[in-house]
């Protein structure tokens, strides 16, 4: 599957089918195409230090730093390891890490654009085989929610609550005839307490008298 997507300066084309795109190549074959070299990642170890590593304990280190936040030190050992070993297993993985690493280090266009280089150089590193990836390697990039926020200007607004509707006429005399009727009610029950007041005062004199 080859994922279309318009890139550049103005990253006009929504990164919500970047998305899409990236987990629909997470699992299915991957397409072959010419490689794209990968771009360098911020904060990433000399490249002589990264060698003196052999590629098995340059990739697991690579997966270590990639777990722990490390995404420029994990592409750097990714990128070693993809770039000196034999074993074309190993360098599949190698290049998956290394794209991973780079979509989650996005933080602007020109990164994106470099995120999608290497991913296409791992689709050609497959060779149409099953793709041996990690799909959660993708979860840093996805969790950026501030990169998949529509634009403030195409945010929808809050619905407001619509107005309540005017009573009529009639419900509005109805209303008013209820109210009076609780008044009633209310002066009712105030002279039903006191007679029951005066009621109870009476039997106590009587039985007062009685004694």
């Amino acid at each position: 599957m080859i994922m279309h997507a318009t890139h550049g300066t103005s990253n006009r084309a929504p990164l919500a089918l970047v998305l899409t795109a990236l987990l629909l190549l997470a699992q299915v074959a991957c397409v072959p195409r010419t490689p794209v070299p990968p771009a360098a990642g911020p904060g990433a170890p000399p490249a002589a230090n990264l060698d003196a590593l052999d590629v098995d304990t340059a990739y697991t280190e690579g997966l270590q730093a990639f777990w722990n936040g490390n995404y420029g030190g994990a592409a750097a050992l990714f990128e070693s390891s993809a770039r000196r070993v034999e074993d074309q297993l190993l360098r599949s993985k190698a290049l998956f890490g290394l794209a991973c690493a780079r979509l989650a280090a996005v933080e602007n266009a020109e990164d994106l654009k470099a995120a999608r280089a290497a991913w296409q150089e791992w689709e050609a590193a497959s060779g149409g085989d099953a793709c041996p990836a990690d799909p959660r390697m993708v979860t840093p990039f996805l969790t950026k929610a501030r990169l998949f926020a529509p634009p403030k200007e195409q945010r929808e607004p809050k619905p407001q609550a619509a107005p309540a509707p005017r009573p009529s006429a009639g419900e509005q005399d109805m209303a008013k005839r209820l109210q009076e009727k609780e008044k009633e009610v209310q002066l009712l029950q105030k002279q039903i307490k006191a007679l029951e007041t005066i009621h109870r005062e009476i039997q106590e004199k009587k039985k007062m008298t009685a004694q």
